[in-house]
């Protein structure tokens, strides 16, 4: 004997040790003592450890084993894939050519101004006061068309690029959240068994936000004074080549703390990202389990969680901005020396060599780059640091999908299937690569038209089959054949479309009642009542101010579980399939009810082949035939009354226990 003491407390111990440790791992020193603190006043939820998490990696389940220890910097492939989304190479080069053309078209407006001045009055025999007077100038008339038109075509470059970019950044943003809701979508289930609620939802929000918005913001000012920085350190360079020296030694210089800070801050910025994770997890727990929390009176504990976990996710933001605004003072601080450097050569070369224009020239473009440094530098950094957004997308977004486009698929008829009969062929199934196999080479034929009974200990894989039915995860190894097709072979919206399936906790989605019933709208309005009357919810149907219009809560709260069922059971009613599987479908319902709705399964169904998952033996009785499974295999298949005549029956032992229980 290991252990000894109240139940309660065994399995508080035994969970929340190691879960405990999980999460300190992660955690700096002045947060493991409030840690330590919250777990011993109960289970710490894997969904909020972050100890599978790391700077280079999303989550083994979610990102290819090539990619797990890349370097922290984004790859030229992140910035090639944002540029198809963006509408492809050519749309993204267009607009980086109306930036630079815009860029020249200011650089060769100050130049114009400088030339202009150079000329003064444009005669050289008078004086060098009247020779600085512009408006003496017989061209002046010319100067100025030149000047308008160069305005002019500044505007519509202007309107041009805008146009462009805000274009081909909001079609990249809404093509990126498109195929991530999609590939969501098609993820097969072991994604959403291993990825917590928090990081999917962490990608939704904050990251599509960055993407959407702060992604662009960056990108726009780091192309224009980029661009600006190089044009005017090229118009100084070819108009006063003495600047070349110090504007060579401040750009090794700047290569030198970009190639220091930027690997740290993208660091920063993807601890930030994934700290995020465990707090909106957290939450989303709390929500789901709030009644519970109040009812242990666990309020203080989940509350100084979240502070700790917020504490955590709030020291990578701050360090993070942190690390931008030191970068960015130290950029201010170079360029203010290249500027003195810039007006000491202004100042002390001779007028002869230079003429006073170009030395403006210059110097204006100078001032003009120390000015817009620090906006320079810090967008350089923040997109990259934004672009870690743009790469936790693209990992969700060429994640491992269900094997939907992987697999030939083969067209099925409108009707099938025409019988319902189902042929199990050594099937294998596990959860996952690294999980037990949890059906273990079943062996079975169900004929046309039977009401199976499918019954099991806890464990046994009942639900299991179901799963495998409906494809939810893929064999091992084996076949299901419905009606002689092998439903691997066929598309998943053909096989769950002409299955039917009543769930123990049924699920209903917001909208109306109708929505509910008939999403698609292919029934009329006195087959949905038939279906209802069917079922024993006409009156209470009837009863709602707008009947089947009426609007339903979130997950049909303003329903019992009970009436969800039965709605659940109506809804089934109306698809009329031939293969119809029911999981406990009237286990939250009265005995009467129960009684009404097992004669209305009998009589509605008795065309389909019904298998009804039961944790109730007695209400599988009337079956026609009993499959007993036992560690994922074959224990007995046979009728009732068989079963119970076999004095080693598994299905005898089961419906013994069942009614000592309720006696």
């Amino acid at each position: 004997m290991k252990a000894k003491g109240h139940y309660a407390d065994i399995i508080s111990t035994h969970l929340a040790k190691p879960a405990a440790i999980e999460l300190i791992s992660v955690v700096p020193e002045p947060q493991k003592g409030k840690i330590n603190g919250h777990t011993n006043g109960g289970i710490v939820n894997p969904a909020f450890d972050m100890s599978d998490e790391n700077t280079d990696a999303l989550s083994s389940a979610c990102k290819p084993a090539d990619q797990k220890s890349k370097a922290s910097l984004i790859t030229w492939t992140t910035f090639q894939r944002y540029c198809h989304a963006a509408g492809g190479l050519c749309m993204s080069f267009f607009t980086l050519l109306s930036f630079m053309v815009l860029t020249a078209n200011g650089s060769l407006g100050y130049w114009g101004l400088s030339y202009w001045l150079q000329q003064g009055d444009g005669t050289a025999n008078v004086t060098s006061s009247e020779q600085a007077n512009v408006s003496l100038n017989p061209n002046l008339h010319f100067y100025h068309l030149v000047c308008a038109a160069m305005l002019g075509s500044l505007l519509i470059i202007c309107f041009i690029k805008c146009f462009c970019f805000v274009r081909v950044t909001l079609n990249a943003a809404t093509t990126l959240h498109n195929k991530l809701l999609s590939n969501i979508l098609a993820k097969q289930m072991s994604f959403f068994d291993t990825t917590p609620t928090g990081r999917i939802l962490n990608c939704f929000s904050t990251c599509q936000n960055e993407v959407d918005s702060a992604v662009p913001f960056y990108l726009n000012i780091q192309l224009m004074f980029s661009l600006m920085a190089i044009s005017s350190l090229i118009i100084s360079a070819v108009t006063f080549p003495y600047m070349l020296l110090p504007a060579c030694i401040l750009v090794t210089v700047l290569i030198i703390l970009v190639s220091l800070f930027l690997r740290n801050i993208c660091t920063l910025k993807k601890m930030e990202d994934i700290s995020r994770s465990p707090c909106i997890s957290l939450c989303t727990s709390i929500v789901k389990g709030l009644g519970t929390i109040h009812a242990y009176d666990k309020i203080h504990n989940y509350t100084e969680r979240f502070k700790s976990l917020s504490d955590i996710n709030a020291n990578h933001f701050l360090l993070f901005n942190y690390g931008l605004f030191w970068i960015s003072n130290i950029m201010d601080t170079l360029y203010v020396i290249m500027t003195l450097i810039v007006a000491l050569l202004v100042v002390f070369i001779s007028n002869d060599v230079c003429s006073p224009p170009i030395k403006a020239l210059s110097l204006n473009f100078i001032l003009q780059l120390s000015a817009n440094s620090q906006y320079l530098m810090m967008s350089l950094i923040s997109v990259e640091a934004r672009f870690i957004s743009v790469e936790r997308l693209l990992e969700y977004i060429t994640g491992s999908e269900e094997l939907e486009g992987q697999l030939k698929v083969d067209p099925v008829s409108e009707d099938w299937p025409q019988h319902g009969v189902i042929t199990f062929l050594d099937y294998k199934m596990r959860y996952r690569q690294n999980l037990p196999v949890v059906l273990n080479g079943l062996q079975l034929h169900i004929r046309a038209g039977e009401n199976i009974g499918i019954v099991g200990r806890t464990g046994s894989g009942k639900s299991s089959l179901a799963v495998a039915l409906f494809r939810l995860v893929e064999p091992t190894a084996g076949s299901i054949l419905i009606d002689g097709v092998d439903i691997t072979s066929i598309s998943l919206s053909d096989l769950r479309t002409k299955l039917s399936i009543i769930p123990q906790d049924p699920m209903l989605f917001t909208g109306t009642v109708r929505y509910n019933l008939d999403p698609f709208n292919r029934h009329s309005d006195e087959e949905i009542w038939a279906a209802l009357e069917k079922t024993y919810m006409k009156d209470t149907i009837c009863g709602l101010e707008r009947k089947l219009q009426a609007e339903l809560a979130d997950n049909g709260g303003n329903f019992s579980v009970g009436q969800r069922q039965l709605i659940s059971l109506s809804r089934a009613l109306l698809r009329n399939s031939k293969i119809i599987l029911l999981d406990e479908a009237t286990a939250s319902i009265d005995a009467e009810t129960d009684a009404l709705i097992q004669i209305t399964i009998r009589e509605a169904f008795r065309c389909s082949t019904v298998l009804t998952i039961a944790h109730r033996i007695h209400t599988v009785l009337q079956a026609d035939r009993i499959l007993v499974l036992n560690h994922g295999q074959v224990a007995e298949f046979d009728h009732p009354d068989v079963l119970k005549q076999r004095p080693d029956s598994l299905f005898a032992s089961l419906l013994t226990a069942s009614n000592t229980v309720a006696s």
